[in-house]
Formats: C-alpha cells, structure tokens, sequence
C-alpha cells in the first residue's frame, strides 16, 4: 500500500511540474521583432476611398537590418505597396522600430530626425488597465477589456490583449502587433482604414485574417530587398553634361547631396530635397556624389561629366 502511494505521490509531481512548466511557457513574454518578420496590411487608399465605397492597397512590411540613433538600437522597417514587389527599388525605409522584452514595451521613430520616438505597444498592461494617451488618438480612453491566446497556424498560443475600442476587433498580439499590422497600434475610425490580413515568421504563415478574402491572395512577398535594400537611389543619365535627374529617393531621409572630385574634394554642394544637380558649370571629367543617409550609410555613386 505505501508502495502504491509512494508511486501516485511520484506521478502527481511529475504532472504538477508538467504543468507548472507549460504554464511558465504560455506565460513568457513572446518578442515581436526579429529579422525576416513580414506583415500583409491592406490600407485604405485615402484619395479614393469613401464612407461608401472603400478601396484598398496591399502593403507588405519587412523587418530587415538594424540601426544605431541616439546610442538606442533600433530594427528597419521597410515597405513596398505593390502587389508582388520583386525589385529593391519597390522597398522604401518606413521608420524604426525598438522592444525592451523586460518592460514589454515596443517604440517607433519616424523616418525623421526631428521627430522624437514614440511608444506604440505596452503588452504589460492588465485587464482594466487604460492605454496610455498617447497611443489612442480617438476622444476617450481606451482600456484592455480582455486578454486571451489565440492559436496561430503553428499550434503555438499567441497572448492577446483586446482593446475597449473594439468595433472592428481592435486587439493587440505579442509576437505580432495589431489588428492593424505592426505600424498600426490603434485606427482612429469606423473606417477600417488599415487591416492586418496576414503574418510571416521564416517564411512560413503563422496568421491569416479570413474577413479579408476580398482583398486578394496572402503570398509571402519575394523580392531582391536582402541584398540591395540600401541603394535604391536612381541617377540619370550618366554620363551627363547640365542636369542629373533623381529618382526613388525614398529610402531614407537624405541630409545632403555633395559633389566630389576623385582627389575627395568637395566641389559644389545641393539642397538634401532636390531632385536635380547641376553640373552646368562644372568641368568635364569623373566625379563622385555623396548622398549623406541619417541614420544610414553613405551612398556614393560615380558620375562621368562630359561637355
């Protein structure tokens, strides 16, 4: 007989730890960005759409690369709005992104050096807690009204916190973001003006938003970005002989345009928005154009000009 106890007493602690163990697992912290990570919005196009009629674009988002502002380490986000982005030039630096996993919290800087960052997640927050003002625009608080795990396509639960401002299904979901992708904390509207439809990790779909079945297929969004994310400024024509013409500057924010000789000397330097140069005046022969990228390298490219 206290054999046979000793055995039940064995088994019930295995089980008990079992459990203790999911439970650690269930309840740890799931971060969101790591590299690769690519999210599916469909956007509302504002020119077009209407209270009545709404018309959308697709956009994907992709974590790729990261970068140094203000001693704070901060993760690229990068966007393409095209249907099957398959070029480098159809990606643009859509801002920056940073998590602290121990606070739960995760920031956004815009892709300008005169905006501060700004919180956009608080996955800490509890049931009854308010969203802090500065994520919810609408008039009125926000609260978290419930907290549930949603099973993704993995198998694996997903903590989800569901927002008091929940006509569309507003929720927030660790490892992914919001009901509106990633960039997208809050929507502000009736309108659903932006709409997660779908979620990859490693290239294998973990969420699929089925309401959104109208707005096309959700395939993941090959392209050449890995490669050649950085350099997607186009200058035209080379040689040149009065005017260079820029094109796709929008991969960062640009704070100069410098023109340099092959010795390194500057010879003549542009406003950071233009979208010509001017080398009327300037002598034939090779030369170089700086564009100087905050918070980014350099991008140099050679330019012949001939008279």
């Amino acid at each position: 007989m206290k054999k046979l106890l000793l055995i039940l007493l064995v088994l019930l602690i295995e089980v008990s730890t079992t459990n203790a163990q999911d439970t650690v697992n269930k309840y740890d912290y799931r971060p969101t960005l790591e590299e690769g990570r690519v999210w599916t919005v469909s956007l509302l196009d504002l020119e077009t759409g209407t209270t009545n009629v709404f018309e959308y674009e697709r956009c994907h988002f992709i974590l790729l690369g990261d970068t140094t502002i203000d001693d704070k380490v901060y993760n690229k986000m990068y966007v393409a709005k095209k249907q099957n982005p398959i070029f480098p030039i159809d990606w643009s630096l859509r801002c920056f992104l940073r998590e602290d996993i121990i606070s739960k919290k995760i920031w956004c800087k815009q892709n300008n050096p005169n905006l501060a960052e700004m919180l956009y997640y608080d996955f800490s927050l509890q049931i009854g807690d308010t969203v802090p003002k500065q994520l919810s625009p609408i008039s009125g608080s926000v609260t978290i009204i419930d907290i549930t795990y949603e099973t993704m396509s993995n198998g694996e639960e997903y903590k989800t916190l569901w927002l008091s401002d929940n006509t569309l299904g507003e929720f927030w979901m660790e490892g992914i973001g919001s009901s509106g992708g990633i960039i997208y904390p809050l929507r502000v509207t009736m309108i659903p003006e932006n709409l997660l439809k779908c979620y990859y990790e490693d290239e294998t779909l973990l969420y699929y938003n089925p309401k959104l079945d109208r707005f096309g297929e959700c395939e993941f969004p090959y392209g050449g970005i890995e490669n050649n994310y950085q350099n997607t400024i186009i200058m035209y024509p080379n040689p040149v002989r009065d005017i260079i013409y820029l094109d796709n500057i929008c991969n960062s924010i640009i704070t100069s345009i410098s023109l340099t000789n092959i010795q390194g000397q500057k010879i003549k330097q542009y406003e950071p928005a233009t979208k010509q140069i001017n080398v009327a005046n300037i002598p034939s022969g090779i030369y170089f154009i700086r564009f100087s990228i905050y918070s980014g390298k350099d991008i140099i490219e050679k330019v012949i000009i001939e008279k």
